[in-house]
């Protein structure tokens, strides 16, 4: 198994219902040859995180569907480790 460069930059997840906020943070994060992937909404992002690991989670609390604090709670129970990695 061959390791790509894109393997090698860190994965993170941005949870945002605010396309602006997601469109900046995407941007910036780019710069920094970040791979971003984004989910408008706490159920979008749980099922995200359920298809790939992530190296940082960048979360809003106040979303539509499932808010943030319900996705902190399915985090601690899911994958606690990834809390420390979480900026809410």
């Amino acid at each position: 198994m061959s390791i790509t460069p894109e393997r090698l930059a860190p994965r993170v997840l941005i949870v945002d219902d605010d396309d602006g906020i997601q469109t900046l943070m995407k941007a910036l994060l780019r710069r920094r040859e970040v791979i971003v992937d984004s989910a408008s909404d706490g159920d979008a992002a749980l099922r995200k995180m359920g298809e790939r690991n992530y190296d940082s989670i960048v979360l809003d609390l106040m979303l539509p569907k499932v808010n943030g604090f319900e996705v902190v709670k399915e985090l601690k129970s899911r994958s606690p480790e990834i809390l420390k990695r979480t900026i809410v």
